[in-house]
């Protein structure tokens, strides 16, 4: 179903009904109220909704900080650092049969 245009809106705006969770709500207006100068419910979701699209293209061209992929690589050797030191300490079948047959001689 196409939007309404309503008599307010300008030729290239076209209104739209949202209706966020109260959770959402809350965290909206808690940034609007972490700004300096006023700005209104709308003002403030599209001003969100712009930068998250924004961002989200950055992100998906591979451009941006890239911070996010860093630490999920950092994350990633840390956990296959840990893994590799389990499986050094490991006894396998083999090494368990290995000693046992060390200690039958």
């Amino acid at each position: 179903m196409p939007a309404r245009q309503t008599p307010v809106a300008k030729a290239a705006e076209t209104a739209i009904t949202v209706r966020p969770s109260n959770g959402l709500l809350k965290r909206i207006d808690d940034w609007i109220d972490s700004q300096d100068k006023a700005v209104s419910r709308s003002a403030a979701i599209l001003q969100l909704a712009e930068r998250g699209l924004e961002s989200a293209a950055m992100s998906s061209q591979g451009g941006g900080s890239g911070r996010g992929a860093k630490q999920a690589a950092g994350m990633a050797s840390d956990a296959i650092d840990h893994l590799g030191e389990s499986v050094g300490n490991a006894r396998g079948p083999r090494a368990a049969k290995e000693t046992a047959c060390e200690r039958a001689f």
